[in-house]
């Protein structure tokens, strides 16, 4: 965290707000928009004045505090109607952005003007491993099977390899959707 004074705070009513002196006071900074409901919110790492956001189906950006946001992706991007749950940073190298989202695993290399999928299938958290900038995790809803399968990439999320081994797996002949 470039700076412990401020903080970001995306709400399910819609909006997004701002603190800049550890949550004492808070700012409406998405005022000029409609937003809805923000599923994701990841503030840069060394540089505070920059916010990636997911809501009503947009990846949103800003880089000057939440003064202004914009719209990032290309058009065949945003007609995806793609909602992040989750958007990580490369710690090395702050321009590549993972986002773990409903149509899968996506990446930026340009600190998120254009986004390229890496995993298809819903994918609903994204992680990455302390001390280890190229080694991430993530978990990818397997809809043939009904459950999440645990992935793992050693090249800043370029690519994935499955990495279940102890992972849950459902007994033979069942799948992952149980009644309770």
């Amino acid at each position: 965290m470039t700076d412990p004074d401020i903080l970001y705070c995306g709400t399910e009513s819609g909006g997004v707000y701002n603190s800049i002196d550890q949550a004492q006071h808070w700012t409406y900074v998405t005022k000029d928009h409609i937003i809805g409901a923000v599923s994701a919110l990841r503030i840069h790492p060394t540089d505070p004045n920059t916010v990636m956001m997911s809501a009503e189906n947009e990846f949103w950006r800003t880089t000057d505090g939440g003064a202004t946001w914009q719209i990032v992706g290309s058009t065949a991007f945003q007609a995806l109607n793609i909602s992040a749950w989750e958007f990580a940073f490369d710690p090395n190298d702050p321009d590549i952005i993972l986002a773990a989202c409903n149509l899968g695993l996506y990446r930026s290399t340009d600190g998120g003007d254009n986004w390229t999928a890496v995993l298809n299938n819903e994918c609903t958290a994204i992680a990455n491993k302390p001390g280890d900038a190229a080694t991430w995790y993530t978990i990818q809803y397997d809809p043939s099977l009904h459950y999440g399968r645990f992935y793992r990439s050693s090249d800043h999320g370029l690519t994935w390899t499955l990495h279940d081994n102890g992972w849950y797996a459902p007994p033979a002949g069942e799948v992952g959707d149980y009644d309770v």
